[in-house]
């Protein structure tokens, strides 16, 4: 299904690169002459060849304007309509405060004013930045109260409706049936609960030993014999050399291990603590849900297998309500072992059979528990992502909402699945809603209104490829061109239609056929509207795009080449790599989540900095000392860290900090290198693969199969030390190259591609740019070119490697939606802006021509990454 957004702001083209994987930008189209697939009548505007902008050898009409919009984001425009006056009560109603809300959350993805002070000045302007562009694409420009206040009535309609009596029987409804409803089925109170955790099962059973503790017979005991616990085998434990730990005494116990892998970072337990002191210290208060997070296996055995001492002293035939050995319960990355003993389970109000109104709830189960579960319900429908759009839905239908263009109805039923298409339609009625209606001009002033600019840059690029470079591709010299798409025979037009043929089979054995025709599919999917179309709007528009870019990049002696890509080739040539990584990770998890505490955010907590970094770099050195035997690996060292004791001397000291250890190779699926992990990884741990490379290329190193680098690596995870071997492309490529020529004298390869430097020259790269223009339009087969006279430049393999390395992918990156935008923006500048005679236009023709510059230099910043 297609996005129902502004398709060329968001669309990459990849047509002509890659083929039929990719949905091509809209066409240009107009209603007068779209040949329908569908016996409805499609609503048409009332002057559709009415010139709108003359670009001197090609022209823009109300019609080709009108299409565009339609495909484009006709949809969006007609419930802007509509919802504008059904919610025209709520948006009175929203404040300034909402709206400062929103624009700040649309800014910045959050509206607390502390984490927006966290912002840098620099990161601040850029996100207001891209706002702006967000609003000047959207129609918005200058308007961003109003963009923000239609948002919020939006959802202040939607949220509203969720406390409704009326609502009563919806899933999503929130009321004192369904907050009882969840408070009997998945509301559990803090627990109260000293819960241990060890690295493996090895050192849980050394802490138990270290304090004379034994499980056995489903409860803990405490050895009392003469012989060393350590001495005495697993079944030499029974009633005459332990005790049974009860009450005080069990506690006592859970404190002693608890401090034992507690004590160094956390607040110890008083060995005297009573119960009610620990049910008192908020340490020992754990979440339902932040435990489901962490662990929800682990969650499940807390709160629902275990029971709590609390209760098992007043009814001793209630659940156990403590381990007696170490368990596990795996979750995720959770592979830790644990001792717990449950002080205290809340017990919930018996409401299973409530009947009655918000109060009486209250009174039962609290006002801060309704509270809670309600804000819960409530944020869970707001966290879904179709809640706001279906409670619209149900709006629209309630005023009797009906479309009539068959082609927005199929759009629409995207949004409302239960939507029944119009197969009659209208000459001009596009929608009605109550006793409203809505024509084709209706729309088509609205939306002009809105964003003429956007859309005269959209209509303008197929009239513009027509006019430019159709004639290159689809018509023989020495013939009359013909540019009717379903009258031209050329070869390559012939070779659209054969690949049309391809799609439509392979639609017909898909399971697509099952619920579309052809013809709806390749509308949802192209934004076509019949197979004629389709060549127009999807084969021929991807196939003259490539020509329009590759003579933008070229122009002007290749500027953009020289002044933004060029820069970017550099970029890729300095920081390259290419390594087989193997990392060991230290990292901190103070949540007890599994996975790392975020490690920047820890070291704000180091109250130390100093010894801090210094028992860091202990741990670094006993790290790669117990490396330094070529037998060990980082998979040996996690397992013995995990089993080593808290008195261990060399990882002792470690593990009572804290510290965990893990390891991962992340090329199990290929070799990383700097193009394919700088946008993956942490930056800094990026710099640290360069750093690794740099030193595995010395002479010293170079021979070696794989190498440990010396320099641990600080990211945002923890702390990294590197294995890395030789990647797939471990030697950085050259393209250096002398010119070699044949028995003739004649140069073996394209003029310009020899280079006396490792880097690229512009001249490789242009050649190149030149190479792959070719490919994408006319393909390699001798054949063809020789037919369009075409010749393919010549590339040594060696230069090409080093291309592929350094610029294959900048080059296709240019290859976008956004460069047509920005190109065909700059091609309006030198046209026409026709009177806009028609009163129901607000906009002046300047402000539209000056609109356009804005847009295509957003268009051009964004291609270029420029101000990133």
């Amino acid at each position: 299904m297609r996005l129902h957004a502004m398709k060329k702001t968001m669309l990459v083209f990849l047509g002509a690169i890659f083929g039929m994987t990719a949905i091509a930008c809209q066409g240009n189209t107009t209603t007068s002459d779209i040949i329908v697939e569908t016996d409805a009548i499609i609503p048409a505007i009332s002057a559709p060849d009415t010139v709108f902008f003359d670009g001197g050898t090609y022209q823009v009409t109300y019609g080709d304007l009108y299409d565009e919009l339609k495909t484009n984001d006709g949809l969006n425009k007609l419930l802007d309509m509509v919802d504008t006056i059904l919610l025209a009560s709520y948006i009175d109603q929203v404040g300034e405060e909402e709206i400062n809300d929103k624009i700040n959350f649309l800014k910045y993805s959050t509206s607390d004013p502390d984490e927006i002070a966290k912002l840098t000045d620099t990161e601040k302007a850029d996100y207001d930045q891209a706002f702006q562009n967000t609003l000047q694409l959207a129609g918005y420009a200058g308007q961003e109260s109003d963009y923000a206040r239609k948002l919020v009535a939006e959802e202040n309609y939607a949220y509203a409706q969720m406390s409704l009596d009326d609502n009563n029987a919806e899933s999503w409804y929130v009321g004192p049936s369904t907050i009882a409803d969840y408070y009997s089925a998945s509301y559990y109170q803090d627990i109260s609960t000293i819960k241990i955790r060890f690295m493996s099962e090895t050192e849980g059973k050394d802490v138990m030993k270290s304090l004379n503790l034994v499980g056995r017979l489903g409860h803990l005991y405490r050895y009392t014999g003469i012989k060393p616990i350590g001495d005495v085998p697993s079944d030499g434990f029974d009633d005459t050399n332990t005790v049974l730990l009860e009450g005080d005494d069990l506690l006592l116990a859970f404190i002693q291990m608890y401090n034992v892998v507690y004590g160094s970072y956390r607040t110890p337990l008083a060995e005297t603590a009573t119960f009610d002191d620990l049910v008192a210290n908020p340490d020992l208060k754990i979440n339902y849900n932040e435990q489901r997070a962490a662990n929800a296996n682990l969650n499940v055995f807390m709160y629902r297998t275990l029971g709590d001492m609390e209760t098992y002293l007043q009814d001793d035939t209630t659940a156990l309500y403590y381990t007696y050995v170490p368990v596990k319960y795996y979750t995720g990355k959770d592979t830790s072992y644990y001792m717990i003993l449950n002080l205290q389970k809340g017990v919930n109000a018996d409401v299973s059979d409530f009947d009655g109104d918000a109060d009486q709830l209250k009174t039962l189960i609290g006002a801060d528990t309704y509270d809670l579960i309600e804000q819960k319900l409530i944020q869970a429908n707001k966290d879904d992502s179709g809640y706001v759009s279906a409670r619209l839905v149900e709006l629209r239908a309630a005023h009797n909402f009906k479309i009539y263009d068959y082609y927005l109805g199929m759009d629409y039923q995207s949004l409302d699945g239960n939507y029944v298409l119009d197969e009659v339609g209208d000459e001009t009625l596009v929608a009605t809603y109550d006793a409203t209606e809505i024509t084709a001009d209706d729309l088509f002033y609205y939306a002009m209104n809105e964003n003429a600019s956007l859309y005269l840059v959209y209509a303008a690029q197929m009239p513009v490829l027509m006019d430019k470079y159709f004639a290159e591709l689809y018509c023989d010299s020495d013939t009359t061109c013909i540019k009717d798409i379903v009258a031209n025979q050329s070869d390559k037009m012939k070779a659209h239609r054969t690949a049309l043929t391809s799609l439509k089979t392979s639609f017909e054995q898909s399971y697509y056929s099952y619920y579309y025709t052809f013809e709806q599919y390749i509308f949802l999917a192209y934004g076509a509207t019949s197979e004629d179309d389709m060549l127009k709007k999807y084969y021929v528009e991807s196939a003259l795009q490539p020509f329009l870019i590759y003579d933008e990049l070229k122009a002007d002696d290749w500027a953009i080449l020289e002044d933004f890509l060029a820069p970017r080739v550099t970029e890729y040539y300095d920081n390259y790599f290419s390594l087989d990584v193997t990392h060991l990770l230290i990292y901190i998890d103070r949540n007890e989540d599994g996975s790392p505490d975020d490690y920047n955010d820890f070291l704000d907590t180091v109250a130390d900095r100093t010894a801090y970094d210094n028992l860091l770099a202990d741990f670094e050195t006993a790290i790669y000392t117990y490396l330094d035997d070529p037998d060990n690996t980082f998979s040996d060292l996690v397992l013995a860290y995990s089993k080593a004791k808290y008195t261990d001397p060399v990882w002792g000291v470690f593990k009572d900090f804290g510290f965990y250890l893990t390891t991962e190779d992340l090329s199990a699926d290929a070799s990383l290198t700097y193009l394919t992990a700088k946008d993956s990884y942490d930056p800094d741990f990026v710099i640290g693969l360069e750093q690794a490379y740099q030193e595995y290329i010395l002479p010293d190193n170079s021979y070696k199969t794989s190498m440990l680098y010396d320099e641990p690596v600080a990211s945002s995870f923890g702390v990294h030390i590197l294995k890395v071997a030789k990647g797939d492309a471990f030697s950085k490529p050259s393209a250096k190259y002398t010119m070699t020529y044949n028995s003739e004298m004649e140069p073996n390869y394209t003029a310009g591609i020899d280079n006396t430097d490792d880097m690229l020259s512009l001249s490789q790269m242009e050649i190149y740019a030149q190479y792959r223009f070719i490919e994408m339009v006319y393909g390699t087969s001798e054949t063809a070119l020789e037919k369009y006279g075409v010749t393919l430049p010549k590339i040594p393999y060696r230069v090409q490697e080093a291309i592929d390395a350094y610029y294959a992918d900048i080059n296709d990156s240019f290859y976008v939606i956004g460069s047509i935008n920005f190109i065909v923006s700059d091609l309006i500048q030198s046209g026409t802006m026709l009177p806009v005679a028609d009163s129901q236009f607000t906009f002046e023709s300047t402000d539209i021509i000056d609109n356009v510059g804005m847009i295509g230099a957003i268009y051009y910043n964004q291609v270029l990454n420029i101000g990133d």
